[in-house]
C-alpha cells in the first residue's frame, strides 16, 4: 500500500496544484492563464505540459499498484470500494488536466497567430500613412 500511496500522492498533488491553475475558480471567469500575455502563457503551458509528460510514468505507476491494491484487498474480502473511488477521481482529474491544456495550446497557438497578424496590419498601417503623406507632398 505504501507504494501505491506515494505514487497517488505525488500525482494526485500534482493534478490538484495544475487543476487549481488552469481552471475557472468559482466566482471568477477567467484562470491563471487568462492573466498572462501570449508569451506568457505559451512559457506556463510549455511547462505544465512537461510536468505532464514527467508525471505520466508516476500516475501509470499508481494505476499499476491501485490494481494490485484492489486485487490484494479482494483476495482479502476487504471492500476497495474507496480506492477504486480514489483512482477513478485522479483518472477524471487528469483527464481533464490534459484536455484542458490541450485546449489551451489551441488558444495559445491562435493567439499566436492573432498577434503576428496584428503586427502586420500595424506595419502596413504605418507603411501606408508614410506612401499617404509622400503622395500628398508630391501634389
Amino acid at each position: 500500500m505504501n507504494e501505491w500511496e506515494s505514487s497517488y500522492g505525488q500525482v494526485k498533488e500534482w493534478v490538484a496544484r495544475t487543476e487549481s491553475l488552469i481552471e475557472v475558480s468559482p466566482g471568477s471567469q477567467s484562470t491563471t492563464f487568462d492573466e498572462l500575455s501570449v508569451d506568457e502563457q505559451l512559457i506556463l503551458w510549455e511547462d505544465l505540459s512537461n510536468e505532464l509528460t514527467t508525471n505520466e510514468p508516476i500516475y501509470q505507476q499508481a494505476l499499476k499498484d491501485s490494481q494490485a491494491l484492489i486485487e490484494n484487498m479482494k483476495q482479502e474480502h476487504q471492500p476497495p470500494d474507496e480506492i477504486e473511488a480514489q483512482v477513478k477521481g485522479l483518472t477524471e482529474t487528469w483527464n481533464k488536466v490534459r484536455d484542458i491544456l490541450n485546449q489551451r495550446k489551441l488558444l495559445i497557438d491562435y493567439l499566436l497567430v492573432k498577434k503576428q497578424l496584428q503586427s502586420e496590419i500595424a506595419t502596413m498601417n504605418s507603411v501606408l500613412n508614410v506612401s499617404g503623406r509622400l503622395i500628398f507632398m508630391r501634389k
